[in-house]
């Protein structure tokens, strides 16, 4: 029932909703980004004006877990979730009847307050009440109708002309949920939402903001870093550079987010073996860099390599598990063995796709994945 008052909403103006695909928006200071915004990718940097004239970038808030709200001015669902129960519509628009704000049902589902300091709440404005892109001022008024304005967590951003469109359509009514690394994990928007605020993106925000982040450069919270894994190995360091990568965009970001958290691993493994030596306390991070691998949104091309290490990864933690008993370090080990084929066709396939790319990154692609290897 409750899922379904996203449905609820006036917007008779605009186009059909847009597809699922990914394009990309050009901001009013030049800066281009993806958009619309998708689960397991980064969320777009947004740099826009609240309603004193200040460039607000998003991706500042990182660090944070961030709870976006795109916002239609005439869209009753959106004038609710902002407190029109008690203040009323903006402008005298209608408001969605028995639909509290979000800051009053925000505690019930979550089991914190809206205005926690770990939290940031962000309206983006992305059309006014003629259906147009909405400016500073529109920011400004819908704040201090709403009361917005008080708290220090929370901002009203103007969309701008730029994100007037179907893809900007197709978000309201709804909340996304970004966590502390700055990529979005719920997506409950829309008049057909991919997930239920209620059971799917609420539920999910204590979760995150026990989630450990991580930290540059590469670093989750072992008492050892990449760089001195590597060196304890050792092994030489090639860091995959996007820069200069010869791939497509969405290949290029996902090489560097696949790389940071394979180097994760990395780390986690040589701690882990230092602390069995010494019958010491692993950091007991493999669940979280597998989590954020499996979550990562991979370009088709890369699916086999992929696929490989995130199964490398998975055979090497169930080993480490089972040295816990006392078992000595068997470089013969079935899982041990199964793991660097694994690796080993890998870097195979990276090589076999990218027959081109620069030698920089090819002895990246080596340097990478022999670093993670056991063997």
């Amino acid at each position: 029932m409750k899922a379904a008052l996203f449905a609820f909403f006036l917007f008779l103006l605009l186009p059909g909703p847009a597809s699922a695909d990914q394009g990309q928006v050009t901001l009013g200071n030049g800066k281009t980004v993806a958009w619309p915004p998708q689960i397991g990718k980064p969320y777009p940097e947004l740099e826009l004006k609240d309603g004193a004239g200040k460039l607000v970038k998003l991706a500042d808030f990182r660090g944070k877990v961030i709870i976006v709200e795109p916002v239609g001015m005439t869209c009753p669902a959106c004038n609710a979730f902002s407190g029109g129960k008690e203040k009323g519509g903006f402008k005298n628009n209608p408001v969605q009847p028995d639909l509290d704000a979000i800051e009053k049902f925000f505690p019930q589902y979550t089991g914190v307050s809206l205005h926690d300091p770990r939290i940031v709440f962000v309206q983006v404005l992305l059309y006014n009440l003629q259906m147009q892109g909405t400016t500073q001022d529109d920011a400004a008024l819908w704040a201090e109708h709403f009361g917005l304005d008080k708290s220090p967590n929370t901002y009203v951003l103007a969309g701008g002309p730029e994100l007037v469109g179907p893809a900007s359509y197709a978000l309201i009514p709804g909340f996304q949920l970004i966590d502390r690394d700055f990529v979005l994990r719920s997506d409950a928007t829309g008049d057909n939402p991919k997930e239920s605020i209620w059971t799917d993106l609420l539920p999910k925000v204590p979760q995150l903001l026990k989630e450990v982040r991580i930290e540059e450069p590469g670093k989750i919270s072992q008492s050892m870093t990449v760089e001195e894994a590597y060196k304890a190995i050792p092994h030489n360091k090639t860091r995959f550079d996007p820069a200069t990568a010869t791939m497509s965009a969405d290949e290029k970001a996902f090489l560097d987010a696949f790389f940071t958290l394979s180097d994760l691993a990395v780390a986690e493994r040589v701690e882990t073996q230092a602390a069995l030596r010494s019958k010491g306390q692993a950091a007991g991070n493999y669940d979280e860099i597998l989590r954020r691998l499996k979550g990562l949104g991979v370009p088709p091309k890369l699916k086999t390599a992929y696929g490989l290490v995130v199964e490398a990864v998975e055979e090497q933690r169930a080993y480490l598990d089972s040295l816990k008993n006392g078992t000595a370090f068997d470089a013969a080990a079935p899982l041990v063995e199964d793991s660097h084929q694994k690796l080993t066709q890998a870097y195979g396939e990276l090589m076999r796709i990218y027959p081109s790319e620069n030698s920089h990154n090819r002895q990246a692609f080596f340097d990478h994945l022999c670093a993670l290897d056991f063997k």
